[in-house]
């Protein structure tokens, strides 16, 4: 068993993500990211740690990019192995809350609450090559779409813009009532997705400017997104009527409100490719849907109450082929299923229950990461944990 060591973090690990070849992996948590071999678990960089007040910071799907901002309106851009770039002072004018990189990672987005608006940046220099014609009120979101063609940018009075990244200009305008927190593109149709605390989560036909459905009306919605082909969408609420829903992710229509007695949905996610919906509950139930037929695959229950209260508030992942499905609870145990039938493969014990879950791309090791910062690889080969504690 080999052990492999850095220098900790104090918080909770946020985010986990792999290079699409598997050789390194981005490991978040509020303010800070590090970016890690994930054979050795040797640290190759920090973006952004020698400076406090990070206020948002994204990477490259290659993870050879990097762009930081901070509080003070600054931000600095890093390439994959932790060599600053470009720092800029100044750059925005107020906290920047938003970054983010378009799809061949050429280019990255900046933006600042208080100017209202996005700015796209050569992702090596950080020079603004164009500027997003700002919001009336002030920024809460944005979204890239899977093209890199479009920028969507909202607002807290509920307004929706989308822009043509190309020369900023608006292309489609849509609206909401209530602050929209989020929001999202189909993987290939003119339609998206804008969820607001007006408790309404809304499909669109944007180039019609038009809403095809109401998917939530008065719960807000955790978790929401298409499925990797865009025939389904899945959001669940955890509010005080608890459910998830699995709908057409074309017209919007219904398909499955998924209630089966769960004491409350904590989690859900789509197989990377087909139908299947995963979702785990608090009382500890996990079961798979088939979106394509509305029916229950599977429903594995924890079995007793003992257990199900310990396993409460689960994460889960699919490996990338989507034949494995990882969940994890409070009772520091990740189980492994199948991920065509649901039927229970493994168990493995962690010190801490873990916080985020991800296969790597070939779907040999699951990487853990928990409250500690401490992010655990486990070999399902030959069920082999190493160590590797995240340096702030």
């Amino acid at each position: 068993m080999k052990m492999m060591v850095c220098e900790s973090l104090p918080e909770p690990v946020t985010g986990l993500l792999f290079s699409p070849d598997g050789r390194r992996l981005l490991v978040r948590h509020a303010g800070a990211a590090c970016l890690l071999d994930a054979a050795t678990g040797r640290q190759l960089a920090a973006p952004g740690r020698q400076r406090k007040n990070v206020s948002a910071l994204a990477a490259s799907v290659t993870l050879d990019r990097f762009v930081v901002g901070f509080e003070d309106g600054s931000i600095a851009l890093y390439d994959g192995e932790g060599s600053l770039l470009r720092q800029i002072k100044g750059a925005h004018d107020g906290r920047v809350g938003l970054a983010d990189f378009l799809p061949d990672g050429s280019r990255c987005l900046t933006g600042c609450e208080n100017e209202r608006t996005v700015i796209v940046r050569d992702a090596t220099s950080g020079e603004p090559l164009v500027r997003l014609p700002p919001q009336e009120t002030r920024l809460t979101c944005a979204a890239v779409s899977p093209d890199g063609s479009l920028v969507m940018t909202a607002a807290d009075d509920g307004s929706v813009m989308i822009h043509a990244v190309a020369d900023g200009q608006v292309v489609n305008r849509l609206w909401q009532a209530g602050k929209v927190y989020a929001a999202g593109f189909h993987p290939s149709l003119p339609l998206c997705f804008t969820a607001a605390l007006d408790g309404s989560t809304i499909l669109w036909n944007y180039q019609e400017e038009r809403d095809l459905a109401v998917l939530f009306e008065d719960a807000e919605s955790d978790r929401t997104g298409f499925s990797a082909d865009g025939r389904f969408f899945a959001g669940y609420t955890a509010q005080m009527e608890t459910w998830a829903g699995i709908w057409d992710g074309q017209t919007g229509r219904l398909l499955r409100r998924i209630e089966d007695g769960q004491s409350a949905v904590c989690d859900l996610a789509f197989a990377p490719s087909g139908s299947l919906l995963a979702v785990v509950g608090r009382d500890g139930a996990v079961s798979l849907h088939d979106a394509a037929d509305s029916g229950l695959v599977r429903l594995v229950s924890l079995g007793s109450e003992t257990a199900r209260r310990a396993n409460r508030e689960q994460c889960l992942c699919w490996s990338a082929d989507g034949s494995l499905l990882a969940t994890s609870g409070h009772d520091r145990t990740i189980r492994l299923w199948s991920g065509c039938d649901g039927r229970p493969l493994a168990q493995l014990a962690c010190r801490m229950p873990p916080t985020r879950l991800a296969f790597t791309p070939d779907g040999r090791s699951l990487f853990t990461g928990d409250m500690s910062g401490t992010v655990l690889c486990h070999a399902l080969d030959e069920f082999d944990t190493r160590r590797v504690t995240i340096m702030r």
